[in-house]
């Protein structure tokens, strides 16, 4: 009961902003496994996501902020399981899932009136919502997979951190670019390597670790469009 009444709260006092602090913005993610991608140059096309979604901020009067993200990701992840009976045996983890993302945001400097951008560091939660999870094991040699199966599906849980530089584009409109880093406390899928009988790969992070960069447009709800230069 507390801690549905906090909650609540809670909500109440992000909504009771005003308005001309609030923004929504399109959004996209790009982001690639680590480290696995830097040692195979060659897998990089193989070990990729990419999402989209929309961003609702709710801005204070001070230097601290929340935003809320919903999106949509496609994900493929290469990984090595090393030799078996001499032959090198990799799979590819493919999933599509909702993502959800909270964030704070802390601004650290603005540019200087001609410019009107912000710096800011963020720091936030995922938590992911997978509706199809498939993996295929393949050989090196035959290049061709070897097996392939629909894996078990949970709901995942990861934290991220990253910079967030914003430019305006006018009063009204702007676009932000920000870089990120990635970590799945819980993984939104289970043990697929032993459901295909390979050798564990426990050690190995890049279904965990990531890098990744998130581009958007973002409008300030209390103002609307951007008028037409004549």
């Amino acid at each position: 009961m507390k801690r549905t009444l906090s909650s609540l709260a809670i909500g109440l006092a992000l909504f009771t902003l005003p308005a001309t602090a609030q923004e929504i913005a399109k959004v996209g993610l790009i982001s690639a496994p680590m480290p696995s991608n830097f040692e195979n140059v060659g897998d990089c096309g193989q070990n990729m996501a990419f999402a989209g979604g929309l961003r609702y901020t709710l801005k204070s009067e001070g230097k601290f902020t929340m935003a809320f993200a919903a999106l949509h990701e496609w994900r493929n992840t290469r990984l090595e399981h090393g030799t078996v009976d001499g032959v090198e045996v990799f799979s590819d983890l493919t999933t599509r899932s909702f993502q959800l993302q909270a964030y704070g945001q802390y601004k650290l400097a603005t540019c200087a009136s001609a410019c009107g951008g912000e710096l800011s560091a963020l720091v936030g939660a995922d938590f992911y919502l997978p509706y199809h999870t498939n993996a295929e094991a393949f050989t090196a040699a035959a290049g061709e997979g070897a097996s392939a199966r629909t894996v078990s599906q949970r709901a995942g849980f990861g934290v991220r951190a990253g910079l967030r530089m914003s430019k305006p584009m006018c009063d009204r409109m702007g676009f932000f670019v920000s870089p990120e880093f990635a970590y799945k406390l819980v993984l939104d899928h289970g043990d697929y390597a032993a459901e295909l009988g390979l050798p564990d790969q426990s050690k190995d992070l890049s279904n965990r670790f990531g890098m990744g960069l998130q581009i958007g447009l973002y409008l300030k709800l209390d103002k609307g469009l951007c008028p037409l230069k004549h």
